[in-house]
């Protein structure tokens, strides 16, 4: 039987994010949901700390996560 219960790496993750977008994405939100552009700074962070390779294959400088819960926790 599958358990969607989370990992303690999964519930870190969450925790990453969460810190990372009050940080980080508060400020730019409307100007970015207006621009329909992040900004390049905001990206260049999330791949610094690890949040956006994470399903992105390994060969392509990701992390090549399959776990499609871990997958969602990154959105």
């Amino acid at each position: 039987m599958y358990s969607f219960d989370m990992t303690s790496e999964q519930k870190m993750l969450v925790d990453t994010v969460r810190r990372y977008a009050e940080k980080n994405l508060r400020s730019v939100y409307r100007e970015a949901e207006e621009s329909k552009h992040v900004p390049d700074k905001v990206v260049q962070m999330g791949w610094e700390i690890g949040l956006l390779p994470g399903a992105i294959d390994a060969q392509y400088g990701g992390y090549g996560e399959y776990s499609a819960l871990t997958n969602a926790l990154y959105l």
